[in-house]
């Protein structure tokens, strides 16, 4: 629904899709954006262990977090798991990262940037999520920014919100596994420092190009 209201929107306006970055973009930057996207996975799995031992003070296992997804995910079909996923990057990267993030460049880039972020993690606000929605969707605006195109974000997002969904439909055993790997404190810190490593490269190599200074959209001044 949302998809088709954003694009009942740009046509509307007649916004083409170049216009809000929804436009080809080189097989390295896609292949870039699945990175981010599995390493954040191992990221959100950690941030919902914290909360809940903030909220319980007991740490989540492997075992405990398979019994609850397996319970919630067993009548969610692979295919459901695949439209709704790409439904929901689709339609949130064209809003936030096609939209808004280049609207508010009338600013300048790195304030638009944090303001998109804020409102990102708004959108998805809980107690335990803003904070990560918030470092998400700064990564998701230096990538989109960097590669010019929201695609890559697309399959980041996607990413971060099905891995868990799609290994839930491996065998119990496999998915255990998996969990095991992910809860693992090396598994984390690992994690974290390529994370944050790419994340560091994103941010000189838009720096460089001189992409933090005021930079007028002029598609966007009509309103």
């Amino acid at each position: 629904v949302i998809i088709y209201v954003l694009f009942l929107f740009l046509k509307k306006k007649k916004i083409t899709l170049s216009s809000i970055r929804l436009n080809k973009v080189h097989i390295k930057y896609i292949l870039l954006g699945i990175l981010m996207g599995c390493i954040a996975h191992m990221l959100t799995v950690f941030f919902g262990r914290t909360q809940h031992y903030l909220l319980t003070g007991e740490w989540l296992t492997a075992e405990k977090i398979v019994g609850t997804l397996m319970e919630s995910s067993k009548n969610i079909s692979f295919y459901s798991i695949m439209m709704i996923g790409f439904s929901v990057a689709i339609s949130e990267e064209i809003l936030f990262r096609g939209i808004l993030l280049k609207q508010y460049q009338r600013m300048n880039i790195k304030s638009a940037i944090i303001l998109s972020a804020f409102i990102f993690s708004i959108y998805h606000m809980t107690v335990g999520n803003f904070v990560f929605a918030f470092v998400m969707g700064i990564s998701l605006a230096l990538l989109t920014i960097y590669t010019g195109s929201i695609v890559p974000a697309i399959f980041f997002h996607f990413l971060v919100n099905e891995i868990m969904r799609i290994i839930m439909h491996s065998p119990e055993k496999v998915t255990e596994t998996y969990f095991q790997v992910m809860v693992s404190p090396i598994t984390n810190i690992t994690g974290l420092i390529f994370f944050l490593s790419i994340l560091t490269f994103l941010f000189i190599k838009v720096r460089k190009n001189n992409q933090f200074q005021s930079e007028k959209v002029k598609f966007f001044d009509g309103y």
